[in-house]
């Protein structure tokens, strides 16, 4: 059992459907990585905006050691940038790892969450706020202009990704413009954060006593945080 098999579950289900519908698109690796950089996009030098909270945002990281994920795809349901000019858009930004996790849950969670929220391209301007399950960016009109893509976006995490020792694959995907699409997953994003909430908590306080602790149904209804809570407590007997 993951951490996040009941979460990882819904995504495998939508992604089954956009196949089968024909609305999943594979993003091919561009022929030139695009170039990093720290960019500042104010509003009216932006081409598009994406992920705006009132239009509708999502962000979830989640690993499972599911053969059905983390194949080194950048997949996408919605509209690509070049088609959004002009526009505020919802965006979901969902990442997919292979991994076999038994220790270090939080480390190696934290690892590979900053690796994304670290990623800056040119002509890109990011705000996410994993703990709340957003994402929310500005593409430059220069970047546009020169052919920005998700694609090159996603690539540019699956590089990163790539680093990461307990990481044995990852895939990447963009959910842009699409209402109805985004719904699908917002309420498994947001379970997942609830999820990681408490796996902070048991890592941040391992002290505190499970009666009065507001995680205690999300611990009893995960394998893996009943397990780390175990082994929390059973640190603690030891020591």
């Amino acid at each position: 059992m993951s951490l996040f098999d009941a979460q990882i579950s819904p995504f495998e289900r939508f992604l089954a459907a956009a196949r089968r519908s024909g609305k999943l698109i594979t993003c091919s690796p561009p022929r030139r990585p695009w170039p990093a950089g720290q960019s500042l996009v104010l509003a009216e030098d932006a081409a598009c905006e994406l992920g705006n909270p009132s239009v509708g945002s999502a962000f979830a990281l989640l690993w499972s050691d599911s053969a059905e994920i983390g194949q080194g795809r950048v997949l996408r349901v919605g509209a690509d940038l070049n088609a959004l000019a002009g526009k505020s858009a919802s965006l979901g930004l969902f990442v997919l790892l292979r991994a076999a996790v038994t220790d270090r849950e939080y480390e190696r969670y934290t690892q590979a969450r900053d690796l994304i929220v670290e990623t800056r391209l040119a002509g890109l301007m990011t705000r996410m706020l994993p703990a709340r399950q957003n994402v929310w960016c500005r593409v430059s009109r220069d970047a546009a202009a020169a052919g920005f893509t998700f694609g090159h976006w996603g690539h540019a995490l699956l590089e990163k990704l790539a680093a990461l020792d307990f990481v044995a694959g990852a895939d990447v995907l963009f959910v842009a413009n699409d209402a109805g699409e985004l719904a699908a997953l917002t309420e498994a994003a947001q379970e997942a954060g609830r999820v990681v909430a408490a796996l902070s908590k048991l890592h941040n306080e391992p002290h505190a006593e499970c009666s009065q602790c507001e995680f205690t149904a999300i611990c009893n209804s995960v394998e893996d945080l009943r397990r780390i809570r175990n082994r929390i407590m059973t640190g603690r007997q030891n020591g």
